[in-house]
């Protein structure tokens, strides 16, 4: 009841959704996406229904649902038929775009720095060609913007950041850049390279997500490989399905307590270490920091121990 008048204007769809999940024995693990997303809460509680039914209600596959709350039952019969599965995709996403990289480093061998930072202004000058502001921003903002902080959860392309894993391939920014304008600008037709060098943008420029940041570096990696290579390499190919976009503070602890048995875990540190392993298998989560101590304050509230 509390529920319904904290959303008085949705207390109608809210009381279908719930019913839904009540009939399924899902309300009181799922209800709080629900509240999330009030306005769409009957369509959220049907694709949950249709993933339940299929033995699929996993964290990934509702995260996807959370995206477009409002379409959720199509998202979840597409996610039963492959189109696209949040998943699998994202892993063959991985595995296509480091082959494609591999097979650029074996033919182009060793770049030096010389190179790669001739590269890379190159391809910062075509950028600053674009007639298009929006474009130019954003692709100013993901190749070299604002650092990581907060309310943005992943760094631009470029600067002093380690490197990150594709798929276990260690890659740079710089490097990638380098070696797919080198690429492009090695096909024998000249307005293949043209062509190339805009698909290459504007798939650059999808690694913003709908909450305006930008995507992880694997996301904005897929994206600039199959903008540039995508019916350029032969044998490549990536379909245009949806990279994984980054998951908001306000779900991650949702996502992370849908596990069964996490919610009976004995202590503060033992919750610690769960959430660490759950970490680095979910590196879009926003605000790590935030998340580990939002689980501490959950511990308290509980009264755990810390051992």
């Amino acid at each position: 009841r509390e529920d319904l008048l904290s959303a008085p204007q949705y207390a109608e769809v809210l009381s279908f959704g719930y019913s839904t999940l009540a009939e399924l024995g899902l309300l009181e693990e799922n209800r709080h996406y629900l509240l999330q997303h009030p306005r769409w809460a009957t369509d959220l509680a049907d694709g949950f229904k249709v993933l339940h039914e299929a033995g699929r209600l996993e964290p990934l596959l509702i995260n996807h649902l959370l995206q477009n709350p409002e379409n959720a039952l199509e998202r979840a019969q597409n996610l039963l038929i492959g189109v696209p599965d949040a998943r699998e995709d994202v892993h063959e996403h991985d595995q296509k775009a480091k082959t494609a990289i591999l097979e650029l480093r074996n033919s182009q061998g060793a770049l030096s720095p010389a190179v790669i930072d001739e590269a890379v202004g190159a391809f910062k000058g075509y950028i600053f060609q674009q007639t298009d502001e929006k474009s130019r921003t954003s692709a100013l903002y993901l190749l070299e913007g604002a650092p990581r902080t907060h309310e943005d959860g992943f760094p631009p392309l470029l600067g002093e950041q380690e490197e990150w894993s594709l798929a276990g391939t260690n890659l740079r920014g710089e490097e990638l850049i380098a070696r797919l304008w080198l690429y492009l600008h090695s096909l024998s037709d000249p307005q293949d390279t043209e062509h190339a060098k805009q698909s290459m943008l504007s798939c650059f420029i999808d690694s913003i997500d709908n909450l305006n940041l930008r995507v992880c570096n694997q996301g904005k990696s897929i994206n600039l490989i199959r903008g540039a290579l995508q019916g350029y390499l032969p044998g490549f190919s990536i379909d245009q399905g949806e990279v994984a976009k980054p998951i908001p503070p306000n779900q991650a602890l949702g996502l992370f307590f849908l596990v069964e048995g996490r919610q009976e875990i004995g202590t503060i540190d033992a919750l610690m270490v769960e959430a660490e392993q759950w970490l680095a298998q979910n590196p879009l989560v926003l605000d790590q920091v935030g998340f580990i101590q939002s689980l501490r304050e959950y511990g308290g509230l509980q009264g755990l121990p810390e051992t």
